[in-house]
């Protein structure tokens, strides 16, 4: 009797944390006159309103948000971020990614990223920040009383880009191709500007399509013989969040060809002393074959 019972604890216990694990922690807001959790920032009334920072304390109604399981704060920007304001006190709004006003604001989650759009609903989302009268120059309400067409909807979520090469080695003046996928929240990122770098040097400054596919290619430059970094960031269109990804590749000289089929060929690998273009010095591996 006693192992039935150990064994239904322990599948409650499997059962249980497999429903944890599955459960993404989610952002929650509404709009109080008291805040128990983060102050994201203050409302004159909940519709028709202006707006005001978390560090000020002349409006009676205040954006609350929180994540369950995890901190939460909130930054102040010049751009980006989730809304803008135009002044510390008694300001009109914009969406995150106009850039007309000098106060934006950012959430920051213990772990992960929230990101924010505005819609005309939150259906998809998480939670509604705010309603907003237009894009910029905007007034400000809740999203209960008596709503703006257009909502400030928010997710938690992650942005995800992957890089992938065609070659882990390249000779100088061939091309090598960098491809990948941008996600945002598990969801194709559709529309966002890719930058591929070589060394923090600009390669390539694309979008992603409708997928949240990209792909480019590059000729490899007579710089030096060396290992590469190539890094691949994606921005995201709406909050201008960015995540990077990495991979490295070599890059070689081309002696000839060796014919692997003849069997009257043999090759001899001799480490060589060369200077690059760039008058720096490496010692690379020539590889001789001749006829036996």
């Amino acid at each position: 009797m006693k192992k039935i019972w150990l064994f239904l604890v322990i599948a409650l216990i499997i059962i249980f944390v497999k429903l944890s694990l599955s459960q993404s922690p989610k952002i929650t807001c509404t709009v109080e006159t008291s805040c128990s959790y983060t102050n994201v920032f203050r409302i004159s009334d909940l519709t028709d309103a202006h707006a005001e920072l978390n560090t000020q304390s002349n409006y009676p109604y205040i954006v609350c948000c929180k994540i369950d399981g995890l901190s939460l704060s909130v930054s102040q920007e010049i751009s980006g971020g989730f809304i803008g304001l135009s002044y510390p006190t008694d300001a009109h709004v914009e969406e995150g990614n106009q850039n007309n006003y000098g106060y934006h604001l950012h959430f920051n989650p213990g772990y992960g990223d929230v990101f924010c759009d505005a819609t005309d609903s939150c259906d998809q989302y998480d939670t509604c920040l705010v309603s907003i009268s237009g894009l910029t120059d905007a007034h400000v309400g809740d999203c209960m009383t008596n709503p703006y067409q257009k909502k400030i909807c928010c997710s938690f979520g992650s942005l995800e880009i992957s890089l992938n090469l065609n070659a882990s080695k390249a000779k100088w003046g061939e091309d090598l191709r960098a491809w990948g996928k941008a996600t945002k929240n598990n969801i194709p990122l559709q529309n966002a500007d890719i930058y591929v770098r070589v060394n923090g040097i600009e390669y390539c400054h694309l979008q992603t399509n409708s997928t949240g596919d990209y792909s480019c290619t590059f000729n490899i430059k007579k710089e030096r013989i060396d290992v590469f970094n190539v890094s691949s960031t994606v921005v995201d269109p709406s909050s201008l969040k960015q995540k990077t990804t990495y991979k490295n590749f070599s890059v070689f000289m081309s002696f000839g060809f060796e014919d692997k089929n003849n069997k009257d060929v043999i090759c001899r690998e001799i480490p060589k002393s060369i200077q690059n273009p760039d008058g720096s010095i490496d010692v690379i591996i020539m590889k001789i074959c001749v006829w036996k």
